[in-house]
């Protein structure tokens, strides 16, 4: 198991945490950028899990966050240059629910737990 891999699941988890961590749905939904961002971040997410065998590259299941490939599951609109609202609220959900499993489950792996000294 690549420990850089698992440190860029991390690494991008924790930003897609950090670029809706003040954001409600309306403001997620407004914001294409903010959008762009987490589908880049996913998809990442996904590229590295496939490396690592935790996922096939069609669908898998890493601490409740489906790997699927997002660049092709999460496609702008061709006529309005935008994600579909129920693309939004699949994102959506992963943020809130999947994202901060995922952060718990990877920061296990590849954190050092503290000594009993530190504790």
């Amino acid at each position: 198991m690549s420990l850089l891999d698992l440190f860029e699941m991390l690494r991008s988890a924790r930003l897609v945490r950090d670029y809706t961590r003040d954001l409600s749905w309306l403001g997620f939904a407004a914001d294409p950028m903010v959008q762009d961002a987490v589908v880049r971040r996913l998809d990442l997410i996904s590229r590295a899990a496939v490396r690592l065998g935790l996922a096939d590259g069609k669908a898998a299941d890493t601490a409740g966050l489906a790997l699927n490939d997002f660049s092709r599951r999460f496609r702008p609109d061709p006529a309005t240059g935008r994600l579909t609202e129920a693309d939004l609220r699949v994102l959506w959900l992963l943020v809130q629910h999947d994202v901060p499993k995922l952060i718990g489950k990877l920061s296990a792996l590849v954190e050092p737990a503290p000594d009993a000294d530190d504790v």
